[in-house]
């Protein structure tokens, strides 16, 4: 029961969606991975692409036409936005692998040492 009220919440957002629609929820899910993003597993960032896929591609070639110049300025600050989320959080995860292989690298590097005196 509950899965079919939210299909059926969807199906209205979807069929009512119009330009502004479009905007403010691209901008609610810019906000949301701003937020949380740094917090999100694997999963949640599979997910979040392909909203923003949604948001930064298809949802926008429906609404380019009728968006101002304005309107396409913001869009590419949202895209900016997204972008900059997603690639911070890629060098924080390399900068932590990094570190990890490091740590392995010493652990290794001092076996060879004891092993060899």
């Amino acid at each position: 029961m509950n899965k079919m009220l939210i299909f059926f919440v969807m199906f209205l957002l979807v069929a009512c969606e119009n330009k502004e629609t479009y905007l403010a929820g691209f901008a609610r899910f810019v906000e949301e991975v701003k937020e949380n993003g740094s917090e999100y597993t694997l999963e949640q960032w599979q997910k979040a692409e392909r909203n923003y896929q949604h948001f930064a591609e298809t949802a926008y070639e429906k609404y380019r036409h009728e968006l101002t110049g304005l309107e396409k300025e913001q869009v590419g600050r949202l895209k900016a936005a997204f972008l900059l989320v997603k690639a911070k959080k890629g060098v924080k995860d390399f900068f932590k692998d990094a570190e990890d292989a490091l740590y392995q690298i010493k652990g290794a590097v001092e076996e060879l040492a004891d092993s060899v005196e």
